[in-house]
């Protein structure tokens, strides 16, 4: 099986998953963007110091992309052989790009936007717009420990691949909890983003369970549902 970088075959996962034709083999990505006019793209992924000028020059790519905290003299290397090759060379670092690549901010502001919607409730009543005061802190017992059930959500949530299942009777807070968990991964994303930091942090989104399909046992792309 031929060689693919890590950060490559990642790249190659996402862009898989948003519908794109694409292959790889080792730092050379090349991948088809749907369009009413289809886009072509060649780009190459690596480690910032593994990727050779010969390979570059050789394939010739428009963007480059490298590890978050790539040293900034390999960055300049790569960049500088956009002349060598006759072509600009964008070498950009792979969360932002990502970032990018699934419209991040524009995900954020939707979330946001739902966390903050308002629903008028019995007799006319309308809750407080902010979700921090709308949710009532919940004491949940963890390993004979008692801790505030939004920590227990973003704790539990935080393992790669855990899922969390909230049962509770209506009127008990289960949206407001999950109102919270939103606004509050929104706001920390943006505030990331406007830092411009290297990494940041997921977004939650609820999503409507009513009128899906049960998941299949061989689905290969899970998704996180929250009950809406």
């Amino acid at each position: 099986m031929a060689y693919i970088s890590k950060i490559a075959n990642t790249f190659v996962g996402l862009l898989t998953a948003k519908g794109w034709d694409c292959s790889a083999r080792r730092f050379t990505i090349k991948t088809t963007e749907p369009a009413l006019d289809p886009i072509y793209h060649v780009w190459m992924a690596g480690q910032a110091a593994e990727i050779p000028n010969s390979e570059v020059m050789q394939v010739r790519p428009s963007r480059i992309i490298v590890e978050d905290h790539a040293h900034k003299r390999e960055i300049e290397r790569l960049s500088g052989l956009g002349s060598s090759i006759g072509r600009s060379v964008s070498v950009v670092t792979s969360t932002p790009f990502i970032d990018q690549l699934w419209q991040g901010s524009l995900a954020a502001t939707r979330a946001r936007a739902d966390a903050e919607t308002l629903e008028v409730l019995h007799e006319g009543l309308v809750p407080d717009a902010d979700p921090h005061r709308r949710h009532v802190e919940q004491k949940v017992l963890l390993a004979s420990e008692q801790v505030t059930d939004t920590r227990f959500f973003e704790a539990a949530l935080g393992t790669p691949g855990s899922t969390v299942a909230v049962l509770a009777d209506a009127g008990c807070g289960k949206t407001e909890l999950l109102r919270y968990h939103e606004w509050s991964s929104a706001a920390f994303y943006q505030s990331a983003v406007s830092r411009s930091t290297a990494g940041v942090p997921p977004i939650a989104l609820r999503v409507s369970l009513r009128g899906l399909r049960p998941p299949q046992v061989d689905t290969r792309s899970v998704l996180r549902l929250m009950p809406q």
